[in-house]
């Protein structure tokens, strides 16, 4: 197959499909989710280690091997530092080249509906405000009253 042909074929799938192919990781609680949709993932969906999040989220800014793990040796040991770059690396989630490896993963959006375009929901997105902060000792009473106004949690963004 010649090179044009590879890119009129990449350009099809790219343009044709419903949906762009994404690589994102989203927190999830105390975990993280990433999901991968390229044609080139190895599965879907993917927990990865607390050592693989420290290094994707370093690897957000070229770093060399080195770097990574003089970067995360306060929190994590070479070797774990070393198979979580390894297995980043497998799993196509970074990409290495003369010697500096950078993370394809990006971070998912905020929305808590998928919609192809604002004008499918009239109001605009919905996007949650900061979290009620859970009650303290003697302060029960004001966290029920605010998380009862369910109005005050919500942010209303225009198309």
């Amino acid at each position: 197959m010649s090179l044009k042909a590879a890119s009129a074929a990449w350009r099809a799938r790219w343009f044709d499909q419903p949906f762009a192919p994404q690589l994102t990781m989203t927190a999830v609680g105390t975990a993280h989710l990433v999901s991968d949709t390229r044609a080139c993932a190895l599965q879907p969906f993917y927990c990865p280690t607390p050592a693989e999040i420290g290094v994707l989220n370093l690897l957000r800014n070229p770093c060399t091997r080195l770097s990574v793990i003089e970067q995360l040796a306060d929190r994590l040991d070479a070797a774990s530092v070393e198979a979580a770059l390894d297995a980043i690396l497998a799993r196509r989630f970074a990409i290495e080249i003369d010697g500096r490896v950078l993370s394809l993963v990006t971070e998912a959006g905020r929305e808590i509906f998928d919609a192809d375009a604002r004008a499918e929901f009239p109001l605009g997105f919905v996007l949650p405000r900061e979290r009620i902060a859970p009650p303290e000792e003697n302060g029960l009473h004001v966290a029920l009253l605010n998380a009862s106004d369910e109005t005050a949690a919500l942010e209303r963004v225009q198309p």
